[in-house]
């Protein structure tokens, strides 16, 4: 430690005769200890070294490279000159911002000075390795791939001009050892730069071809059953080198007549379809998303080059689809996603892309999968199932359900397409009979009640995608009884959705007489999140259709309104997400419509400010719920909100802030940021006096808190 901060901190202060000895001592003493020491303390000596040539070479450290290249040509410190190397390129050319702009430019020009030498003496390094059939965990060679590695990050490729190093890079990259894992990862470096002088077109057309065998070699091991023995991270460098291949360079070499497009794409789909793990699998799945939009950018003449090769990989991802029925659906990742969800978008997504290339054999094959499926749920829910239906497994209905989802993903695709298809009324009339049949909560279905739960789910939800005025009335039909009888939550939640998307449509009057029952039935039943989407959907229906009443429409509202404020007196008033989400999410598109929610939320929005002050002091967590409200409130009817409410409402929060100590109460002073910003930047003159106290607040009470707090939550 002493030693770095005297050549990184003090060393241009030093004596010319200092430095020149310290120098000297360094690079000796790692010449004759580095074989003894811990490769850590090794890399610490060699960097240590390096930091005098970032300031001192060439002037006044001459020999610095040529002692490099004299370590590279000795047998038995050829291993010590690669790190060397290695180190004088992570160092040199990335260095700390202490250096000005000049020096690292001289830097880097020197380096490149001596590229030739070094390529030649690496290329030597590896043709001997290679001739005697070293590779694997020989040192030398991955040193030497390594080093490579780092170089080809920012040497350009111009000046990568060694045909023969290359190939030896190629071949070590084959091996499906450490060594391949290097070549493989010097490889992808070259493949990284987006911009390819026409010096590298020849090198960059072999490197893809040599991409298509490496995936050959690699099918070969998997398709014997040796999945097991090939290295996960070589894998993954590989589908890597694959994926730079098609989404940086596929445009550079498709025309090429030495580059087999056909016979890549083959070996991309068996390598896609042999991944023996779902992540690669999903790796795989984005090479293709990237092909696909590539080829979004084309001509249809230049698409039908691909179409037999898109064809096939529907077949094969609907054939996937309908596996893998061991993934968990119950636990969910950070992306709100269970394992068969994540797994079932992706392939569906990618089934998507191809429908818009090839929109009527995409949607003729799905349907053709799907059809012989639902024609036989349909022969169960009319009553044509019995014990030998639950003793046979719920495998197909599960299939039934990823392909329905598949269906209703592709429903635009169809109408766009003119594919032959009944789908609105046959979603529509599956999922009243689905909802009238109840099959999970027979006796004779218990064993498949969740396959056909997720199937309901499915029917449901693709109402969605294909709802119309036609089928508004069935629909309703289907959902009702979801949202308003225990059932499954998953069917619930559908059931939510759909209704939300039904009270965005212009629906007939008619339909007003079946949607009435949820304004005046018990639906606390619902879960919580499910119970926001339907009061959502119930208050953009009650601003948005036109009813024959307004005042029953004013009653509707406030008694919904009502109804999502927190019961249980003043101290659960903190629970306010259902209001806050029909503010975020239930956006009236009329000023008319705006003032009559404004009504119906006032009342909830003037105890909130009543109760502030109190909650802040003994409950402070809970202000964050009645800030964000607030936040919503104001976006979406600051003009309904008028100034004098508005200026009440923020003189309250931030007296109420300005008394308290600010660091213990760290829950809400984001939002009250956001709520300061906005009322500010209005341009009314009746908004700009807040100015001063904002500042004051900012500047006297947050400012110091977030500067001195050790609290995650309040960050500079």
């Amino acid at each position: 430690a002493t030693l770095e901060k005297i050549i990184t901190k003090q060393w241009l202060q030093l004596l010319w005769e200092e430095r020149s000895q310290l120098r000297t001592l360094l690079y000796q003493y790692t010449l004759q200890r580095h074989a003894l020491v811990p490769v850590f303390i090794r890399n610490k000596l060699l960097k240590l070294v390096v930091d005098i040539a970032r300031l001192d070479w060439p002037h006044f450290y001459p020999d610095f490279f040529t002692n490099i290249l004299t370590l590279m040509d000795g047998s038995e410190s050829r291993v010590l000159g690669l790190a060397f190397l290695q180190t004088a390129s992570e160092e040199l050319i990335c260095p700390r911002e202490d250096l000005s702009a000049s020096r690292k430019e001289e830097l880097k020009r020197l380096f490149l000075a001596h590229i030739p030498q070094v390529f030649n003496t690496i290329t030597g390094i590896l043709e001997e390795a290679k001739n005697k059939g070293n590779g694997g965990e020989n040192p030398s060679v991955l040193a030497a791939l390594q080093a490579l590695s780092h170089l080809f990050s920012w040497i350009p490729l111009s000046d990568v001009n060694s045909l023969q190093l290359l190939s030896l890079i190629t071949h070590f990259a084959s091996q499906p050892d450490a060594s391949g894992l290097h070549g493989l990862s010097a490889l992808n470096e070259l493949l990284y730069n987006n911009c390819v002088p026409a010096t590298f077109q020849n090198p960059l057309l072999n490197l893809c071809v040599h991409n298509n065998s490496l995936l050959r070699a690699a099918l070969s091991t998997l398709n014997n059953n040796m999945g097991s023995t090939i290295n996960p991270e070589y894998l993954s460098k590989l589908t890597e080198m694959t994926r730079l291949c098609v989404s940086v360079h596929w445009h550079r070499v498709e025309s090429s007549p030495g580059f087999p497009v056909l016979e890549f794409l083959s070996s991309l789909f068996q390598f896609t379809f042999q991944q023996p793990t779902l992540e690669g699998f999903y790796m795989t799945l984005d090479i293709w998303n990237s092909l696909l939009d590539y080829l979004q950018l084309k001509d249809t003449g230049h698409i039908a080059k691909y179409e037999e090769v898109l064809v096939t990989l529907v077949h094969a991802l609907l054939k996937k689809l309908q596996g893998h029925r061991d993934l968990d659906n119950e636990m969910l990742d950070n992306d709100e996603e269970t394992e068969r969800q994540k797994f079932l978008r992706q392939c569906i997504e990618v089934i998507a892309k191809i429908a818009e290339l090839a929109p009527t054999q995409t949607c003729t094959l799905v349907l053709e999968c799907w059809q012989p499926l639902m024609s036989q749920y349909s022969t169960l829910l009319c009553g044509g199932g019995n014990e030998s239906t639950a003793d046979s497994g719920g495998d197909w209905l599960e299939d039934c359900a990823a392909l329905t989802q598949a269906v209703a993903r592709l429903y635009s695709q169809m109408l766009a397409a003119a594919v032959p298809h009944n789908l609105a009324s046959l979603f529509a009339n599956l999922a009243a009979q689905a909802t009238q049949a109840r099959l999970h909560d027979r006796q004779q279905f218990l064993p498949i009640a969740p396959n056909l739960i997720e199937l309901h789910s499915q029917i449901v939800a693709g109402l969605n995608a294909c709802m119309c005025e036609s089928i508004v009335e069935t629909s309703l039909t289907a959902v009702m009884p979801l949202l308003t009888e225990p059932t499954a939550p998953k069917l619930q939640h559908s059931a939510a959705h759909v209704l939300n998307t039904i009270c965005l449509q212009r629906a007939p009057q008619r339909s007003l007489d079946q949607l009435y029952t949820l304004f005046t039935t018990n639906i606390s039943h619902l879960p919580k999140e499910t119970l926001s989407v339907v009061y959502c959907a119930l208050v953009r229906c009650l601003l948005s259709w036109k009813w024959e009443s307004d005042s029953t429409r004013v009653q509707l509202l406030a008694g919904l309104i009502e109804t999502m404020t927190p019961t249980g007196g003043q101290a659960q008033l903190q629970d306010l997400s259902h209001i806050t989400a029909v503010l975020l999410h239930a956006k009236p598109d009329t000023s008319s419509a705006k003032k009559l929610l404004f009504t119906a939320v006032q009342p909830v929005l003037q105890q909130v400010l009543n109760d502030f002050p109190r909650i802040l002091k003994t409950k402070p967590e809970h202000c964050n719920a009645m800030l964000t409200l607030f936040l919503e409130a104001f976006r979406t009817l600051q003009h309904q909100m008028g100034a004098q409410f508005t200026q009440r409402a923020v003189h309250t929060f931030i007296s109420c802030f300005t008394q308290c100590e600010i660091s213990e109460i760290s829950c809400g002073v984001d939002k009250l940021l956001q709520l300061l910003t906005l009322v500010i930047e209005q341009p009314a003159a009746s908004f700009k006096h807040f100015v001063p106290s904002c500042i004051a607040l900012c500047l006297e009470n947050i400012l110091p808190s977030v500067t001195e707090s050790t609290s995650g939550i309040i960050k500079p």
